[in-house]
């Protein structure tokens, strides 16, 4: 009925892409990415923070150290993992991501999905690093690595500790361990245009912008899919992506 392509942010054959598929359907995104260095010894290090980060990024990672906040990495859904989700689970309610999507498209990514990236990709190719304060996961961020590209997942802080820098000082950790691996680029994923605040928040990383678009065909008559609402859409296929809530005939 309905087919979904997505070409690549990093690809610079886009345009290409979209006349060969010449979709019925659009859906607007800026993707966001780091170009990382090629090696990284204390200067490097230095000059990422310092050539690549807004002025807010770079005291952001200042606060936490100074906060004490540390980091651990796992590679498998332990304790730290039901922290993190707990903390991402608070966080998307309160932002008005529950069990049904809002309007922008977005849901509430269920605990056994996430949990299944541990086991779909190699080992230590899906990460889950955590900031620690005394001991306790106040926020992470869910790396998955493939090819030369490290993707940030997810990501969630507790509320109480936003103000510590810790996701920035998540984020600048992952980075450095990235080029010790070999990666080349640290991918933000897909912003919607009306998500301000976190394109601003990827962008303080130095981030490059590569605006690209969800790519949809209808190959039959849908005027049932059509007329559902976006919770009806999301309940039948529930994990799917099918087309903009903006083009069901009942609104978001």
């Amino acid at each position: 009925m309905f087919s979904t392509v997505v070409p690549s942010p990093l690809s610079q054959r886009r345009a290409e892409h979209f006349d060969l598929l010449a979709p019925d359907y659009r859906d607007e995104r800026v993707g966001q990415y780091t170009v990382l260095p090629p090696s990284l010894d204390d200067d490097r290090r230095d000059r990422l923070l310092y050539d690549r980060f807004s002025k807010d990024c770079r005291t952001a990672v200042r606060r936490a150290e100074r906060e004490g906040i540390e980091t651990v990495t796992v590679s498998d859904p332990c304790d730290e993992f039901d922290q993190f989700y707990d903390l991402y689970q608070q966080s998307m309610e309160t932002k008005g991501y529950s069990g049904k999507p809002t309007a922008e498209g977005g849901s509430l990514i269920g605990r056994g999905f996430v949990r299944q990236l541990f086991d779909r990709y190699e080992p230590d190719r899906c990460r889950l690093r955590c900031a620690l304060l005394d001991g306790e996961v106040v926020g992470g961020v869910l790396e998955v690595r493939h090819g030369e590209v490290v993707d940030y997942f997810q990501t969630a802080i507790d509320p109480e500790y936003r103000n510590t820098g810790a996701t920035n000082y998540l984020v600048y950790e992952g980075m450095c361990e990235a080029v010790e691996d070999g990666y080349t680029y640290w991918n933000f994923g897909g912003t919607w245009p009306s998500q301000e605040g976190v394109f601003k928040f990827k962008r303080s990383f130095g981030t490059v912008d590569a605006p690209y678009a969800y790519a949809i065909n209808q190959y039959s008559p849908a005027d049932d899919l059509l007329d559902s609402t976006p919770d009806e859409l999301a309940a039948e296929y529930p994990g799917f992506y099918v087309l903009p809530y903006d083009e069901l005939d009942a609104g978001a």
